[in-house]
C-alpha cells in the first residue's frame, strides 16, 4: 500500500454499482502516560481533547476492532476496553500487582484478541470480550509488544531485560518460533509493514527506533531517540512515532523511511507518549447485529487477481464496504443484487481487508479477504 490512497476494488456481477464513498483515518488516540490520561485528536493534530476515564488511566498499547468499533489496550494493571469515545469502559484482565502488558492485537473477524504478559513471559488469546484465555506461547524472555501479521497467519514480538531479548515470531497458534534479530537489542514496541515485509522496533537499551525486513536483513538506524510505539500507514506512505524524549513528547510523522519527520503537536504537549493509534470513526449507521440467516463465502481466499464472493440469499439492494486492518473505510458499493459477485483485484495492493454486506440497514455478513502476490 505505498502510493495509491484509493485503491480500486471491483466488483462485477448482475447488478448496479454506484454512490462510491471513501473515507480515511481521522482520528488519533495516543496514551499519554506520565499525565496518567488518554487523549484523542484529529490525525493533524487539531481538536486535542482528553478521554473521560477511571483516574489515571493510560495505555502502552492499544489496537481497535474496526467490526465493533471498540478499542482494546494494555497498560500497567491489565487489559482494558472501550468505545472509541472512552465510553463502555471495561475490564478485561486485571493484575494487582502492576507490570502487566505493553502489548495487545486484535484479529476483529476471526474474533480474537491476543496481547502479551510480561512479567508471565507468556503471550495469550482470547475471545473479544475476554473469555476463553488461552496460554499460545510460553517466551523464555520478558515478553513486551505483540503485532499480528494477518497476511502470513504470523505473531511478532518482543523481549528485552534478559538474555533472551530480540525480535522474534511464532506462528497465530504459538507454534514454529523464529528469531529475527537478537544483537543485543532491548525490543520494546514494534509495528508492522506487512505490505512491505518490515518491522519497525525500538530498542530501549540504546534508545533508538530501528527497521528490519522479516528475514532480519537490512537492520536500519531510524530515531536517535526512545520511542513508545509506532503506526504504519502504508496507504498514505506514513509512518507515525511516538517521541517519548521529554525535551519533544510528541508524535512524529514521517516517511516510511523515517524522512522529513513532523511533530505533529507543540513540543511538551504529551509527556511519555506511547502508540499512536490511528482509526476511522465514519460510519455507515448500520446495526452491528448479523443476521443468522444468511451465510457468505469468499473462494479462492487468499487471492491474488479474481475471487468470488457467495451469498445464500439474493442480495436486494444491498450494500458492501470494505475497511482495511485499522478501520480506515476503503470503498463503499451500493445498489447491489444477486447472489455472485466476482472481485478483481485491480491495483489493490497485498493485505488483508474486512467486507461488511449490509441490507435494510442490517449487517448480514462480514468476511476477511487476503490478497497475495
Amino acid at each position: 500500500m505505498k502510493k495509491s490512497l484509493l485503491p480500486l476494488l471491483t466488483l462485477l456481477f448482475c447488478g448496479l454499482l454506484s454512490n462510491f464513498t471513501y473515507a480515511q483515518y481521522d482520528k488519533m488516540l495516543i496514551g499519554d502516560n506520565n499525565n496518567g490520561q488518554i487523549v484523542i485528536a484529529n490525525i493533524n493534530g487539531t481538536s486535542l481533547d482528553t478521554l473521560i476515564l477511571p483516574p489515571n488511566q493510560s495505555f502502552y498499547d492499544a489496537d481497535v476492532d474496526q467490526v465493533n468499533q471498540k478499542i482494546f489496550f494494555a497498560h500497567y494493571w491489565g487489559i482494558f476496553k472501550m468505545n472509541y469515545d472512552g465510553s463502555a469502559f471495561d475490564t478485561l484482565v486485571y493484575e494487582p500487582t502492576g507490570s502487566y502488558s505493553d502489548g495487545i492485537a486484535v484479529d476483529a473477524v476471526g474474533g480474537y484478541l491476543y496481547w502479551a504478559a510480561m512479567q508471565e513471559k507468556k503471550i495469550y488469546r482470547s475471545d473479544l470480550n475476554g473469555t476463553n484465555i488461552t496460554t499460545l506461547y510460553n517466551a523464555t524472555g520478558f515478553v513486551t509488544d505483540i503485532d499480528l501479521d494477518l497476511i502470513n497467519n504470523k505473531i511478532y514480538f518482543g523481549q528485552w531485560f534478559s538474555s533472551a531479548r530480540g525480535l522474534f515470531s511464532v506462528d497465530l497458534n504459538g507454534n514454529n518460533l523464529d528469531t529475527i534479530i537478537t544483537a543485543g537489542y532491548d525490543v520494546h514496541y514494534i509495528g508492522l509493514d506487512a505490505s512491505n515485509s518490515k518491522i519497525y522496533f525500538t530498542d530501549d537499551a540504546l534508545a533508538k527506533c530501528r527497521r528490519i525486513n522479516y528475514d532480519g536483513t537490512n537492520d536500519t538506524l531510524l530515531y536517535n531517540f526512545q520511542g513508545g510505539g509506532f503506526f504504519v500507514d502504508t496507504t498514505n506512505s506514513l509512518l507515525y512515532t511516538s517521541d517519548m524524549n521529554p525535551s519533544n513528547g510528541n508524535i512524529i510523522v514521517s516517511d516510511l523511511n523515517g524522512g522529513s519527520p513532523t511533530n505533529i503537536f507543540p513540543s511538551f504537549t504529551l509527556a511519555s507518549p506511547h502508540g499512536p493509534l490511528l482509526f476511522s470513526t465514519l460510519t455507515t449507521g448500520i446495526e452491528s447485529i448479523i443476521e443468522s440467516n444468511n451465510q457468505t463465502i469468499i473462494y479462492p481466499n487468499p487471492f491474488s487477481t479474481t475471487s468470488i464472493l457467495h451469498s445464500d440469499n439474493i442480495l436486494k439492494n444491498a450494500t458492501l464496504t470494505v475497511y482495511n486492518t485499522y478501520g480506515q473505510l476503503i470503498k463503499q458499493m451500493n445498489q447491489l443484487f444477486g447472489k455472485t459477485i466476482i472481485l478483481q483485484r485491480d491495483n489493490l495492493p497485498s493485505g488483508v481487508y474486512f467486507i461488511q454486506l449490509s441490507q435494510d440497514n442490517k449487517l448480514i455478513s462480514t468476511e476477511k479477504m487476503v490478497i497475495t502476490d
